[in-house]
């Protein structure tokens, strides 16, 4: 009330309204004091609630203003990051196509040129496979991450066994296994007989974190793949004896175009897609992933999935 009545009298004295209350009491002589006081208290009131109001008009402008700016400089943030994205995906693109590329080129050429005896061509020829297999990979992934990003990606369930499919996947990484010195072990959990899921899919995501186990694995090191089975989830862990992921690549280690610099014996660098895509297509079977990791020491990667698809309540 202090408050408003020293802002009426400024506001008064700005505008003469004394002199006019003055004038109002001389005609008014007889008018008792006590309504006039109520008068003036009732005046103060008014011009106090309107102060009030415009004051907090006055606040509400400057926080929209505020809120304005800091989304302006949010949609900068991002516009900034979305280039830094797109020059990187562009650099790593280049890169990465460009060797597997050159790599069949000249091989292809050094044959047509009839270079080297046969059992230097059938060397060249393992080459050209191993690169165009390598590129096939490449383009996988990225068509793979575009399909799910666009909501295009579609999965074909099935019951299949877990045990053969963990199977099938070792065969294929068995020889790249046997060449780095790598032990890979099986370790499956007996109540385990079959999920239904896409298949495909489920050996994707399996052969990307063992590949991606060799990658990091020293020479004579050793990868194990467990399962455990509960009564609605499968959890698959994929355990390695390798160098271990370090404390400031850890939040980053599902983004894609992500390279890890600990990596020490896989003859491409890759495109850093493999752990986003399978984290992708983890969560497309409504599961999740997480790992642990010591640097020097090896790292394990444990995703879970549902063994029968979660009904969507929405639909």
């Amino acid at each position: 009330m202090l408050f408003s009545s020293v802002i009426v009298i400024l506001i008064a004295s700005y505008y003469d309204i004394f002199e006019q209350i003055v004038a109002f009491f001389v005609t008014h002589e007889n008018m008792q004091f006590d309504v006039l006081f109520t008068l003036i208290i009732y005046l103060a009131c008014i011009f106090g609630l309107l102060t009030y109001q415009k004051s907090k008009q006055l606040r509400k402008e400057v926080q929209r203003r505020i809120m304005l700016e800091t989304e302006l400089q949010q949609a900068l943030m991002s516009e900034e990051r979305a280039n830094r994205a797109k020059s990187i995906f562009l650099a790593t693109m280049s890169h990465e196509l460009r060797t597997p590329l050159n790599s069949i080129i000249g091989f292809a050429d050094m044959m047509l040129h009839g270079e080297g005896n046969i059992a230097k061509q059938n060397k060249y020829l393992n080459y050209i496979s191993t690169s165009g297999k390598h590129l096939l990979s490449l383009i996988n992934n990225i068509l793979d991450i575009s399909k799910i990003e666009s909501g295009k990606m579609e999965l074909n369930y099935e019951t299949f066994d877990v045990y053969d499919t963990i199977l099938e996947v070792n065969q294929l990484i068995s020889s790249l296994a046997y060449k780095e010195g790598i032990n890979v072990e099986i370790l499956n959990d007996n109540r385990l007989y079959t999920i239904f899921a896409d298949k495909l899919k489920f050996k994707q995501i399996l052969f990307n974190l063992v590949s991606n186990a060799i990658k990091f694995t020293p020479k004579g090191g050793s990868i194990n793949i467990s399962t455990h089975v509960t009564d609605t989830l499968l959890q698959c862990s994929i355990t390695d004896t390798g160098v271990g992921i370090s404390e400031e690549n850890k939040h980053k280690i599902f983004q894609p175009f992500t390279q890890l610099e600990e990596s020490i014996n896989h003859p491409y660098k890759g495109t850093g897609l493999g752990l986003s895509l399978v984290k992708q297509l983890v969560e497309l079977h409504q599961g999740r992933i997480w790992f642990e990791s010591e640097l020097g020491k090896g790292t394990s990667f444990t995703f879970e999935l549902p063994l029968q698809p979660i009904p969507n309540i929405d639909e």
